[in-house]
């Protein structure tokens, strides 16, 4: 990570500095870079993120903290599953299948 990243993270809230990091050296998964994105852009705002009207955003689809009306509508892929593609174990355990 370069001095200007480690600078970065040190401006951050400590509760997402661990997503960020790990964003930034890239060693995690789509789904937590996805959610470090739009941290990044709701300025750190959680209640953002689940109010997010941006739908022209290619992430809008796929963003963290989805209400269950809003996961509910999101376009299906042809195996059933949502297309911001949530483990299997918790689209069971929410009945979002």
């Amino acid at each position: 990570m370069s001095a200007d990243q480690q600078h970065y993270l040190s401006t951050l809230p400590a509760s997402v500095q661990r997503t960020m990091s790990r964003a930034l050296e890239g060693s995690t998964s789509p789904r937590q870079a996805i959610k470090a994105m739009c941290l990044v852009c709701s300025n750190f705002q959680r209640s953002e993120i689940t109010l997010c009207a941006m739908s022209r955003c290619p992430l809008h689809a796929y963003r963290p903290y989805q209400t269950q009306d809003a996961a509910e509508t999101a376009p299906r892929c042809s195996a059933g599953l949502r297309q911001n593609r949530l483990p299997r174990a918790f689209l069971q355990a929410n009945a979002l299948r």
